[in-house]
C-alpha cells in the first residue's frame, strides 16, 4: 500500500489552497477535519521548500513516499535492525541517522513525519527532536493513522501527538538521569580500587 493509495481514503473537497503573505500560493494535498493538513510527498523537495511549508502551515503532517528510491527501505530497516529499542510497547527506537537517507534527510523536521514503506499494517513515525547523531523513530498503525484524521478516533490527532513526545521526553530524561547516577556509582567505588586492578579495567 503506498502513500497514494492513503490519499485515497480523504475526501477530494478537504483539499484547501491558501495564500501566503508575499502573494505565494500553498496547494496542500488534505486538510482533515480538526484543521491539519497533510502533505504527501512522492518527489524530491529541498530543505528550504519544506521549511517554507512547516511555516506556513501550522498543523502540517508530512507522510514522505519511502519507496521512491530503490535503496531507501533497504537502509532504513537495517538502521533500523543496528539501532537501540528504548520501549517493546510501542516500539520505540533509537538509531543512528546518517545509516539512512531517507531519514537523514527528514530529521531536522520540526513537525510530524511519518515514512510509508509500503507494509500493509503500519507506517513509521519521525520524532522530531534527535539526540546527536540519532533520531528516534516508532511504528505506527497505517489505520488509526486514516481514522485519527478522519475524525474517528476519541483524541485529536495533534494533541495525541504531542502527549506521546512529552512522555517519551519524560522517559529519556529519567533514562539519562539514571545513567548518570550508575556512572557517579560507579566513579565513586573506582576510588577505592587498588592501583593494578584500575590498570587491568581501563585494558578490557
Amino acid at each position: 500500500m503506498s502513500p497514494t493509495v492513503v490519499l485515497f481514503h480523504f475526501p477530494p473537497s478537504d483539499t484547501p489552497e491558501r495564500t501566503a503573505d508575499d502573494g505565494e500560493k500553498h496547494i496542500a494535498d488534505v486538510k482533515t477535519v480538526h484543521g491539519s493538513v497533510i502533505e504527501f510527498q512522492h518527489s524530491f523537495i529541498t530543505s528550504e521548500e519544506r521549511l517554507s511549508r512547516d511555516n506556513f502551515y501550522p498543523k502540517l503532517v508530512w507522510v514522505v513516499d519511502g519507496l521512491r528510491r530503490k535503496r531507501d527501505k533497504e537502509q532504513f530497516f537495517n538502521a533500523l535492525k543496528d539501532g537501540v529499542q528504548i520501549t517493546p510497547n510501542p516500539m520505540l527506537m533509537k538509531i543512528y541517522t546518517e545509516e539512512s537517507r531517507i531519514l537523514n534527510e527528514w530529521s531536522s523536521s520540526k513537525v510530524p513525519v511519518f515514512f510509508d514503506f509500503g507494509e500493509e499494517q503500519r507506517i513509521w513515525w519521525l520524532l522530531p527532536f534527535k539526540e546527536g547523531d540519532w533520531s528516534y523513530v516508532v511504528p505506527f498503525s497505517r489505520q488509526n493513522f486514516i481514522d485519527f484524521n478522519l475524525g474517528k478516533m476519541r483524541d485529536e490527532f495533534n494533541s495525541f501527538l504531542r502527549n506521546f513526545i512529552q512522555s517519551s521526553k519524560q522517559l529519556f530524561n529519567r533514562i539519562e538521569a539514571n545513567r548518570r547516577r550508575q556512572q557517579v556509582v560507579i566513579n565513586s567505588r573506582r576510588r577505592f580500587l587498588p592501583n593494578h586492578v584500575l590498570r587491568r579495567s581501563r585494558r578490557l
